[in-house]
């Protein structure tokens, strides 16, 4: 019998105990694939930041960022990211965070004290999707047309993200190839660590403004993919 180890947050386990767990698995005969950590997962971090920059370059100077880094463990890893990637180039705005805990409604709230800034952001990235849902539905109720009044981005491409008006524009975790190494693994016994790639999926929530002149050095070019076009869905 195999089953699917799948232990988190990884944070709350010492080094110890993360390491003895393969182990573990083999000694009572069950197969041991770790998802998230360090094992079988994406760098949450490089691909926010990634996307910030991303929107740097559309010419989106004031970028607003709905957290759920106390709730998450992968939360504090995409709020760092947003960090980083507001860091790079000297023509960038202030860094405005507003936490949430996942969820649209938290979404929606952190949202509605975003566009209270004034001037209020260019654009708002949000944690996850569910939360970027929400701040759609904060600018709606705002009186805000997305993208042309506001430009509001997701993160992890869930289902709801196609499903949203205008749908989101967002960075897409490979979820069926996460879930197919894991497969791979139980069956051949593998343990060795694997980070996937992550790209930028563009659909309508998101245009580019004027764009400024461009920086000199790796800060202007994309790390973890090409940004690709998604049309509507039948």
């Amino acid at each position: 019998m195999y089953q699917v180890v799948a232990a988190g947050p990884w944070e709350d386990l010492s080094r110890s105990d993360r390491e003895e767990l393969p182990a573990i698995c083999a000694e009572a005969g069950i197969g041991c694939a770790r998802l998230g950590y360090a094992d079988l997962a994406c760098d949450d971090r490089a691909a926010m930041a990634q996307l910030v920059r991303w929107l740097l370059a559309e010419g989106h100077g004031r970028v607003g960022f709905i957290s759920h880094a106390d709730s998450s463990p992968s939360g504090r890893l995409r709020e760092e990211g947003y960090v980083e990637g507001m860091g790079h180039g000297l023509r960038n705005g202030p860094l405005m965070i507003v936490p949430g805990d996942g969820s649209l409604a938290s979404g929606f709230t952190a949202a509605q004290i975003l566009l209270d800034v004034s001037p209020r952001p260019a654009a708002i990235v949000a944690g996850n999707d569910e939360m970027a849902a929400g701040a759609l539905q904060a600018a709606a109720q705002a009186g805000l047309s997305v993208p042309r009044d506001l430009s509001v981005i997701g993160f992890e491409d869930l289902p709801i993200a196609a499903k949203t008006c205008p749908p989101l524009t967002t960075m897409r975790v490979p979820w069926q190839d996460i879930a197919k190494e894991a497969l791979a693994r139980l069956l051949d016994g593998r343990v060795s660590r694997h980070t996937f790639a992550m790209d930028i999926v563009v659909r309508r929530s998101a245009r580019p403004l004027a764009r400024p002149p461009a920086q000199p050095g790796p800060a202007a070019r994309l790390t973890l993919g090409v940004p690709r076009r998604e049309g509507p869905r039948e």
